[in-house]
Parts: C-alpha cells; sequence; structure tokens
C-alpha cells in the first residue's frame, strides 16, 4: 500500500433495530448501504418459476448488526420477489441476543439469519446463517423438489 492512502471504508454498519421490518425498509435509509440489491442478480432457476403464485411465504429473522444477514438477506430477497408477494415475506430483526418475542409464536433462531420458507402453513425448507451451496442453489433445490 502506498503511504499517504487509506484502505477503502467498509459500508458503516446501521443501527441495531430490533422489531418487524417491511421488505422495502432493508433498503432505505439508515440500511440502505447496508443491505444492497445483489450483483449479479439472484434468480430463481425455471425449473421452479412454476411456484410463482402457488402461495410461498417466508419468515425471515435477521441482525442489522450481523454480516452474515447483510450478505444473505438481499439475496433471499432477491430470489423470492420472483416468486412471492413481497406481502408474503415477514422480516424481524432481532438484538444480539436473539430474542425474538417479537416474533411469531415458536420462532426462536439461534442463529441470524434464519430463513424459513412455506406454501400455506407447509414448512418447504430453512436454513440459518449461510445455505449449503449458497442461496440460489439451496432455494433451487428446495423448491425443484416441490
Amino acid at each position: 500500500m502506498l503511504i499517504g492512502l487509506h484502505p477503502p471504508l467498509k459500508a458503516q454498519k446501521p443501527p441495531e433495530y430490533v422489531g418487524r421490518l417491511g421488505v422495502e425498509e432493508v433498503f432505505r435509509p439508515p440500511y440502505e448501504n447496508w443491505f444492497k440489491v445483489p450483483d449479479p442478480p439472484v434468480r430463481p432457476a425455471d425449473s421452479v418459476a412454476h411456484h410463482k403464485g402457488q402461495g410461498l411465504r417466508a419468515i425471515i429473522v435477521l441482525g442489522t448488526w450481523c454480516d452474515d444477514s447483510h450478505v444473505v438477506v438481499p439475496q433471499v430477497l432477491d430470489y423470492l420477489t420472483h416468486l412471492a408477494d413481497m406481502a408474503d415475506l415477514e422480516l424481524y430483526a432481532v438484538g444480539r441476543d436473539k430474542n425474538c418475542s417479537h416474533c411469531p409464536k415458536g420462532v426462536k433462531p439461534e442463529r441470524v439469519p434464519w430463513v424459513v420458507l412455506f406454501r400455506g402453513e407447509e414448512e418447504l425448507c430453512q436454513f440459518q446463517e449461510y445455505p449449503p451451496g449458497g442461496v440460489k442453489v439451496f432455494l433451487d433445490r428446495c423448491l425443484s423438489k416441490r
């Protein structure tokens, strides 16, 4: 590194938030520099496109303080925007203690992000932190089995 030059600054973490979040809120201040739309986009495989309009919904528990949430949540949202109605995506932010008393009954994540995908009331799949093979591979596999 040349003397006098500083390394690039990482995106400054937004304030910690606890509570329900709307999907659009993670891309607005103060979170817009933290949760960025992925590039390249994360799109579902053609083989799972038939799930669009079939009642897919998700519960996503995240930490606005969490690096894994910073990476994974925008990918999951990008993927699901092509298959599910945004009103069917429930986002809940938790503190570092992961207390989820404001979440639906039975939601008790050990790690974040925690993503559960449903069709109606049937759970299709879930993962915590980072899914095996990456977001697209994991969700494509999950939905291709249905």
